[in-house]
């Protein structure tokens, strides 16, 4: 079973919130969903519960920065479809996507990447800590890597400085 529930967060933001029983590699087959469909995550939390349930919110924009399908209903229905394949299914078609393209502005900002592993910070999970320029599928990158070394991710919060 999936639960979707769309609403606003402050006023240029979607947000998505679902929940899902939890199983490897859900959390990046649901933003490669997202990705898929456009989206960026400028935002997200997740959270497995002891009985295995995912709970996820994600704040979604489009390319621009602005709210994701903001007036356009059926890019919004695509969306919800491709999570609920992605979740129930754990497999989609894909879209393909152009290339974005990088402003002269963007261009000059340099952010390095950086990951940092904390065993001291949970007596029961080890924290993972990553930085780096965002850009639509880098979560779905991240997440994949977890994924496919078999690493269940319990809790992540994600946010998109600017």
């Amino acid at each position: 079973c999936l639960s979707l529930r769309f609403g606003r967060a402050m006023t240029w933001r979607r947000s998505n919130a679902s929940s899902a029983p939890d199983r490897m590699g859900l959390f990046a087959d649901l933003t490669h969903a997202i990705a898929s469909e456009g989206a960026t995550i400028a935002a997200a939390q997740i959270f497995t519960t002891k009985p295995g349930l995912a709970f996820d919110t994600f704040i979604l924009q489009d390319e621009a920065g602005h709210l994701f399908a903001d007036g356009d209903k059926r890019r919004l229905e695509q969306l919800v479809a491709t999570l609920r394949s992605a979740a129930t299914e754990g497999g989609f078609e894909p879209k393909t996507r152009s290339k974005r393209t990088v402003s002269q502005r963007e261009a000059v900002f340099v952010v390095e990447p950086d990951v940092t592993f904390d065993n001291k910070g949970s007596a029961e999970h080890t924290i993972v800590e990553l930085t780096g320029k965002e850009r639509i599928g880098l979560l779905h990158e991240l997440a994949k890597v977890f994924a496919t070394a078999r690493i269940q991710v319990f809790s992540a919060h994600a946010q998109d400085f600017g």
